[in-house]
């Protein structure tokens, strides 16, 4: 290594690369798709969607509390089903107040997931259909808010300005969808209507398979039992969908992030090409060096050992060097573990330390077994003669070649994929949303202490002119929910002309608006006029469709003073 410093610097930089490059990418692989889940035989458990197909916006639907009650009576292959929803919180009382995510969840959710807090407990079946108001809070919010005190359980906090008792603090390490964030768990405590309602989409529910069912089997139980239990919806009769627990909460993620180790392998062996090329180009250099050993004695395994023992000394250096570049990666890629997993600070633990001692390995037989194999076949008169002459005889280069062929080619075909993720990229930076995003700030106000209608739009209206009137705000106007943040927000409608005596299946997603919403966010009318403050108080209720409605219901003449009718 002192003898050739460029050469050394050139291999370990490469290997750095290469090296660098996996063990980051295999940190975030293992944190979401190896490492295990907080729950026991985390395995077993699953979610379960609606199956719409077209009879509702989504052809996948958060199923209804009353599919969950009627599930867990009749299955044959859970051992329980445990129910979520969301739920809207601010914590007051003692300190700020604080907007708190929070959780409606079953008494059945805490045997589901085979989880209890570490301090306190859990609700009772009894306490959930008491609607009791108890909670139990997150590790986080504990230590947040109430400083780590082992007192807070038993004692009592404000939520929504009604006090509920703190019976229990989870652990550190628990999350559940969909958000690590959760710092509430409460009773769902659904009331008599929401029992009965199978149109009510708005949870979520996880279930324990039975020992011996298989994933397969449960997929088609609970198909046909959907059907059974779905026969009574006027909208017809539907089917489910069931994923195990970790492909729900990674998404999308899982097969992103193998496509990004099989790129981070293919950089490593291009690594280990271009430097089995380098060795190769230098081992015709040291033929006299191997002639002069051999004639000393050296037989073959002896001096294939030495040329692996100096690659493995490069891959040593190398992958330090690597997880030294690894490091800053990580803080990066930190940022593509889901959001329903917990949070995760990547580091050099062991897991990655093995994986990258054992690429380093791996990389050192790669790039240095066929510079050993051919450099240990030199024979002492030849190297010699060869050697005296400085060159290395007319051998046959086309292994050199193949290998800078192969190199190229998967170089060519990470820029080629590289290339096509970054137009993907601008492509999406580029999309028309139909609304100008820059400079444009939301925020949300809880409205828990306005029951009344009148009361929740007056002081809307009241909030909306004092943020027009903060210095440099150009605009202002409120949305029920901000804009791609929720889809499930929806309503049945009928159409000018429809029968009134029967429910129509028609399902159309909902916003409820100010009259200056369309301007603030600079989305422009095709036809028509926006909302007047007139419209609040009107006897004849207006609305705002977009085009794909508009196509599909008033196709030919203007669609404008055409009526339907809302919410049925």
């Amino acid at each position: 290594m002192r003898n050739s410093p460029h050469f050394t610097t050139a291999a370990i930089l490469c290997l750095a690369l290469g090296i660098g490059g996996i063990a980051a990418i295999f940190s975030v692989f293992d944190a979401v798709l190896i490492r295990p889940l907080p729950y026991a035989d985390a395995d077993r458990l699953v979610m379960i969607w609606d199956f719409m197909g077209k009879t509702d916006v989504l052809s996948r639907h958060n199923p209804t509390p009353a599919e969950w009650i009627e599930w867990r009576r009749l299955n044959t292959v859970f051992t329980d089903l445990a129910c979520t929803q969301p739920a809207d919180t601010t914590l007051s009382g003692d300190g700020e107040p604080e907007q708190v995510p929070a959780r409606k969840v079953t008494w059945t959710f805490w045997s589901v997931l085979a989880v209890q807090p570490m301090l306190g407990r859990a609700f009772t079946e009894e306490e959930d259909d008491k609607s009791v108001r108890v909670v139990v809070i997150s590790y986080g919010l504990w230590q947040r808010r109430f400083g780590g005190s082992p007192g807070i359980v038993g004692g009592t906090i404000s939520l929504n300005d009604e006090s509920y008792e703190v019976i229990g603090v989870m652990p550190r390490a628990f999350y559940f969808m969909p958000s690590r964030d959760i710092d509430l768990w409460m009773p769902a405590s659904f009331p008599r209507w929401m029992r009965r309602n199978f149109t009510w989409h708005d949870a979520n529910i996880v279930a324990r398979l039975r020992p011996s069912i298989t994933l397969e089997h449960a997929r088609e139980s609970m198909a046909a039992l959907s059907l059974q239990v779905t026969a009574k919806d006027f909208r017809g009769p539907h089917s489910v969908e069931m994923y195990p627990l970790r492909e729900e909460m990674t998404g999308k993620m899982q097969m992103a992030l193998i496509v990004l180790l099989c790129a981070s392998a293919a950089l490593l062996l291009i690594a280990c090409l271009n430097l089995a090329n380098l060795l190769l180009s230098r081992g015709a250099a040291r033929r006299r060096e191997v002639a002069v050993r051999t004639a000393l004695g050296a037989g073959r395994g002896r001096l294939i050992a030495q040329f692996l023992t100096e690659s493995l000394v490069l891959a040593g250096l190398g992958a330090v060097a690597g997880l030294a570049l690894a490091l800053p990666a990580m803080r990066f890629l930190e940022t593509l573990v889901p959001e329903a997993m917990g949070a995760v600070r990547l580091t050099l633990d062991w897991r990655v330390l093995a994986f990258s001692a054992a690429a380093a390995v791996a990389a050192a037989i790669m790039f240095g077994l066929a510079p050993a194999l051919r450099g240990s076949r030199v024979a002492p008169h030849e190297g010699l003669r060869d050697g005296g002459r400085g060159a290395a005889g007319g051998r046959s280069y086309w292994f050199q070649h193949s290998l800078i062929v192969l190199e190229t080619s998967l170089a060519v075909v990470l820029l080629t994929c590289g290339g096509l993720l970054l137009q993907t990229f601008e492509h999406l930076r580029n999309t028309d949303l139909g609304i100008r995003r820059e400079r444009l700030l939301t925020f949300e106000t809880p409205l828990f202490r306005y029951k009344d209608f009148d009361r929740r739009v007056a002081f809307l209206n009241a909030e909306v002119e004092e943020v027009r009137a903060i210095p440099g705000v150009i605009g202002a106007g409120s949305i029920d929910l901000i804009p791609f943040t929720n889809q499930a927000s929806a309503t049945f409608y009928r159409l000018e002309g429809q029968p009134g005596d029967v429910v129509p299946g028609q399902v159309a997603l909902i916003r409820n608006v100010s009259r200056d919403y369309f301007a603030t966010v600079g989305a422009r009318l095709r036809e028509g006029r926006s909302f007047s403050l007139s419209d609040q108080k009107s006897d004849s209720p207006v609305a705002i469709v977009n085009e794909p409605f508009a196509n599909r219901h008033f196709a030919g003449p203007s669609p404008l003073a055409r009526s339907s009718s809302l919410g049925i």
